[in-house]
């Protein structure tokens, strides 16, 4: 007798294995959302990059134009002003133009370890940091964090103009 061949087998997958390739690649997808920033985080981030960045344009440009720059935290955002015959004017060009934080970012500014207060009277100077003509600054702490106080990133200035961006862990 002639021996048989074993009937053909079916190539595909049985429930079960597709089943567990599903369950994977959902708990691998849902490892990376987890990892990724939120847009809340990536926010903050921007706007302290955005800040540190203004600083240099803001030095190079009072030691250009040699007059003195003042940069007046608000509670909610900040603005640079020029000295413009002894009287202080905001900067309403870009790239120093006046910004409104969003509501998620907290503003905290400290001078020699003293934490300043950001709301005051007109003509007050509290909350303002001078960036002068010679390229020396107010050595300050300005913590830009969220409201929760998950996530934050300082700008820490020295009186010679040199200043760096770091982040702050919860």
């Amino acid at each position: 007798m002639a021996e048989t061949a074993p009937p053909p087998t079916e190539g595909g997958f049985t429930l079960l294995e597709v089943l567990v390739v599903v369950l994977i690649i959902g708990i691998v997808l849902g490892i990376a959302v987890i990892s990724l920033p939120s847009d809340d985080d990536e926010t903050l981030r921007r706007e302290a990059t955005r800040l540190d960045t203004l600083l240099d344009i803001a030095s190079e440009d009072a030691i250009v134009g040699n007059h003195e720059i003042a940069l007046e935290i608000r509670p909610h955002g900040y603005r640079f002003l020029v000295e413009d015959d002894k009287t202080w004017r905001p900067i309403e060009k870009a790239p120093l133009q006046p910004r409104v934080l969003p509501d998620e970012i907290r503003l905290e500014v400290r001078v020699d370890g003293v934490r300043l207060r950001l709301t005051s009277e007109e003509g007050d100077e509290v909350g303002r940091l001078y960036i002068l003509s010679s390229g020396e600054m107010t050595p300050f702490e300005l913590t830009l964090s969220r409201q929760d106080g998950s996530q934050a990133y300082r700008i820490v200035t020295e009186i010679d103009g040199r200043h760096r961006l770091e982040a702050v862990g919860p």
